[in-house]
């Protein structure tokens, strides 16, 4: 390891939008006491680190840490006591946030970074009883395929920790996927489609990795 000289790098948090705080206490409402949990970073996540805060002995195996998930260790729905693997330690590899996360995670013995490839093995992730995957969606269809985000521009992205996340929940006992979206998007058109093969030109935009 070599000690670096430039400061860390910080993002801000994203803006609580109601229409995710809508979705996000749907979601609440069919994650299960002592389930756990990975988080990613977006609207989505910002919203359900509240409402997912009366849950009790929830677990964390993610690929990230972020702020709202530093909002709901603090809120004491997280204990990971019923992990299967690391159990007691919030378990990620990588950390998105502010400089007041960062300071929070420092020398902090309730979260344990791993390597990447083995926080999202699957069969790791799997070890874990009642395995929850939350993923954001852009698009799904009457079939049950799901179309994910991408960037815009030359800004691009793949399916990331998805497959290896829907992969392990299926391997975890009583393990399950959630993708949550807005019925609408912002141009008030809907998210929920026939097929995600017809999607209207106005929506290029989407990324379509079907599952």
């Amino acid at each position: 390891m070599v000690e670096a000289t430039e400061p860390p790098l910080y993002l801000d948090r994203w803006p609580l939008l109601d229409v995710y705080l809508k979705v996000a206490t749907n979601v609440a409402s069919v994650v299960a006491n002592g389930s756990c949990i990975s988080f990613g970073i977006g609207p989505l996540y910002e919203a359900l680190g509240k409402t997912l805060a009366a849950k009790k002995n929830l677990g964390v195996h993610s690929p990230f840490f972020t702020d709202a998930l530093m909002d709901l260790v603090k809120s004491g729905a997280v204990t990971n006591r019923r992990k299967g693997v690391f159990r007691g330690k919030s378990s990620v590899s990588s950390v998105l946030g502010t400089k007041e996360l960062m300071k929070w995670l420092d020398l902090n013995s309730l979260v344990e970074f791993q390597p990447e490839d083995m926080i999202m093995d699957p069969e790791m992730i799997g070890r874990n009883d009642m395995m929850t995957a939350l993923l954001p969606a852009r698009k799904v269809d009457l079939t049950g395929n799901v179309a994910l985000h991408t960037g815009k521009g030359n800004v691009t992205a793949g399916p990331g920790n998805v497959q290896e996340l829907f992969m392990g929940s299926a391997l975890s006992k009583d393990g399950r996927t959630i993708f949550a979206l807005p019925s609408r998007n912002r141009r008030d058109e809907p998210n929920i489609l026939v097929s995600v093969d017809n999607i209207p030109s106005s929506s290029r935009t989407v990324n379509r990795w079907i599952l």
